[in-house]
């Protein structure tokens, strides 16, 4: 785990307007009761999920089965991308079969668009045309976090009974991603994972920021939850209140260069 400044994550309750907070839950509350008439709506985010390497072994012998012309799909993306998408599911199958989780995780609503995960912090300013008459009280509280600029930002569901796999979003190395993640309805089991110390950080805050390529996941959740994340540049203030003096994620604890990973398949 590498981490944000020699801590798991941030907490950022500080930042938000919490009277603020409550409107706007029982408003995305009412979008996502009508989320599946959306243009906007998407039941398959997060294909090239990375699993830790425990799970990563299993994947490997999975794919020596037949299913797959190469392990280095995602290379192949743009090239072939139906395949990719296709091979990118299985992999999620298994894995959640693997750990005996069930799980509709990828399901969600798309505020403000940006298909390329490279290029979700550059600036948009155009929300999603479909849920603008329902999200005034949201947009509001998006215009009041620090961002110089907002990049993609997306509302994921989580239905009862989902459980999210410990996962990143991509191999570590350099990168600069900055956002805020929002967590309404009691979404108390989201952690952040050392896969090291096999040791799971729980967060407790509303808002709060971590580094996305370190492992994390949610554990069984018996209820509806929901989180709002907003991807962006921060106001150069506000990183210096948390002293975020760096335009580079990958170190952090103990580490004074930045970490390269590569896929082990």
């Amino acid at each position: 785990m590498v981490g944000i400044e020699r801590k798991p994550y941030l907490g950022m309750n500080q930042i938000v307007d919490m009277n603020l907070f409550s409107e706007v839950e029982e408003e995305l509350t009412q979008l996502l009761s009508i989320a599946p008439s959306l243009l906007s709506y998407r039941t398959h985010i997060g294909d090239g999920m990375i699993f830790p390497k425990t799970l990563q072994r299993d994947l490997k012998t999975f794919t020596q089965h037949g299913y797959f012309d190469k392990m280095d799909i995602l290379e192949k993306k743009e090239q072939y991308p139906e395949l990719v998408k296709k091979q990118s599911s299985f992999l999620l199958r298994y894995a959640h079969l693997k750990t005996k989780a069930w799980t509709q995780w990828s399901e969600g609503i798309i505020l403000k668009d940006e298909p390329d995960w490279n290029k979700k912090t550059e600036k948009k300013t155009c929300y999603q045309r479909d849920i603008i008459p329902y999200t005034e009280k949201c947009r509001e509280l998006i215009d009041k976090l620090p961002f110089e600029y907002h990049g993609r930002i997306i509302l994921f569901s989580y239905p009862p009974g989902s459980v999210l796999i410990p996962h990143k979003d991509q191999f570590m190395g350099p990168h600069k991603d900055e956002f805020i993640i929002l967590q309404f309805n009691g979404r108390e089991k989201f952690f952040i994972y050392d896969e090291i110390k096999n040791k799971k950080y729980y967060i407790k805050d509303k808002a709060f920021f971590f580094n996305d390529r370190d492992f994390h996941g949610l554990d069984y959740m018996p209820y509806w939850t929901f989180s709002l994340r907003v991807d962006g540049l921060f106001k150069e203030s506000f990183k210096r209140e948390l002293s975020l003096n760096r335009s580079d994620y990958s170190y952090g604890f103990s580490d004074s260069k930045p970490i390269e990973e590569k896929d082990d398949f």
